[in-house]
């Protein structure tokens, strides 16, 4: 597995969901995310005033806390780690804060396509759908 295409992947995971999934299992680490970390619907809907004209809603900046990266990195390199046959070659997997301002950039925007063609020569995307089941 190529770590450019693993690592693009669960970083636009990651910040698709908002936090790590990891996060939520690990002992060490915090798995509260901040009110700060989801839409803000106001205070209409608990009142029952639900109109359209009244509500506005604000997005917040979604961040992956520095806790979140190394449970990210410390999982991704401890799997990697593991594969079979070893590698010979495999490097470790360090943080990238201009990858990951590019698949925070690109989850931003919310297009269902692959990202712009000068990426695609060196990371890869994967388009997925996921429903409840």
């Amino acid at each position: 597995m190529n770590a450019p295409h693993f690592s693009i992947d669960l970083l636009l995971l990651c910040i698709s969901c908002g936090a790590s999934v990891l996060a939520a299992n690990s002992p060490t680490v915090s798995s509260t995310l901040p009110a700060t970390n989801f839409t803000d619907l106001g205070s209409a809907f608990s009142y029952g005033e639900a109109d359209s004209k009244n509500i506005i809603l604000t997005r917040k900046k979604r961040y992956i806390s520095q806790n979140d990266m190394l449970v990210i990195l410390d999982y991704h390199n401890k799997v990697r780690g593991k594969v079979f046959p070893p590698a010979s070659n495999m490097e470790y997997m360090t943080w990238d804060e201009t990858l990951s301002k590019s698949a925070e950039d690109w989850a931003h925007s919310c297009l269902w396509e692959h990202g712009p063609r000068h990426l695609l020569r060196f990371l890869g995307q994967n388009l997925s759908v996921r429903t409840g089941r």
